[in-house]
């Protein structure tokens, strides 16, 4: 399954829940963190275990982001555990360490009945879990399927705006590239920081061509009008994929005479170019 959207959806409000299930997006985000006022977080996890029956495939397509404090991220792990879910989104991480109290949950946790274990998004959004980038991607957790940056809090601990992108690029440009080359060194798919620009379908579009640029797959959504624009951008097109099945083919074809490079439309084809190819195509 390509994962291109992961739109957040309040935990504490119900009634979102049945729009975001009729929206397109590849992954819906249960948020009992920033979404939620402390004071309501008891009262949210309730209201998620009431209303979860509204989503039609959880175990396919809904994640929950839990708490990154330790009493909060436990009893959201209890929720969890009753919950027939896709995976779960863990806040601040700042080293592997952070990721082992999920990780040890879900290996205690038997699979469904169709030996589905839930994944776990590592999204790191302080200095400290930018600069451990490369050692939380290499820690080898079975379950981390994705590594996402979050912009926002990222930019709140340096003290600047995140919206004013003029001023901070460099410093965020940094900061996503650190994220996204540490997620493909590892083989991991990486997830940029949604838009806060709800309804202006043109800057989500460039923010997230931007997004591309540094390799990111995914891209949070706050609002079901972002989904559209991220799908176009992050989706290849009929050019892109025409090229690579042409490049399949070719290589396939060099492969059965004994010819481990080719040349298309002037380009030499080797491994790297096919691995590409496979990727815009979905192939493993």
């Amino acid at each position: 399954m390509r994962r291109r959207s992961y739109l957040f959806v309040p935990a504490n409000r119900p009634r979102m829940y049945e729009h975001a299930e009729r929206s397109e997006a590849d992954v819906l985000v249960v948020d009992l963190e920033d979404a939620v006022p402390v004071a309501e977080k008891a009262a949210a996890r309730d209201t998620v275990a009431a209303t979860f029956g509204v989503f039609a495939a959880p175990a396919a397509r809904v994640f929950l982001r839990v708490n990154a404090d330790g009493a909060l991220q436990e009893a959201d792990l209890h929720l969890a555990a009753r919950l027939p879910l896709a995976g779960l989104v863990v806040p601040k991480v700042e080293e592997a360490a952070d990721l082992a109290r999920v990780a040890d949950w879900l290996a205690a946790r038997p699979a469904d009945p169709q030996g589905h274990h839930p994944a776990i998004v590592a999204l790191l959004e302080t200095p400290r879990g930018v600069l451990a980038a490369p050692h939380i991607t290499a820690g080898g957790h079975p379950r981390l399927a994705a590594v996402a940056f979050g912009a926002e809090d990222f930019s709140a601990v340096m003290s600047v705006d995140a919206a004013d992108a003029a001023t901070n690029a460099p410093l965020l440009d940094h900061a996503r590239a650190s994220v996204t080359i540490a997620a493909a060194a590892a083989g991991l798919p990486a997830i940029d920081s949604p838009s806060f620009a709800v309804h202006d379908v043109e800057r989500v579009r460039q923010e997230t061509l931007r997004a591309r640029g540094f390799g990111f797959t995914a891209k949070f959504a706050i609002h079901p009008a972002q989904i559209a624009p991220i799908h176009e951008i992050l989706s290849p097109g009929p050019e892109a994929r025409a090229w690579a099945q042409r490049v399949l083919d070719a290589y396939d074809a060099a492969v059965r005479e004994g010819r481990g490079v080719i040349e298309i439309d002037g380009r030499m084809v080797d491994l790297p170019t096919v691995r590409r190819a496979r990727a815009i195509l979905g192939e493993s």
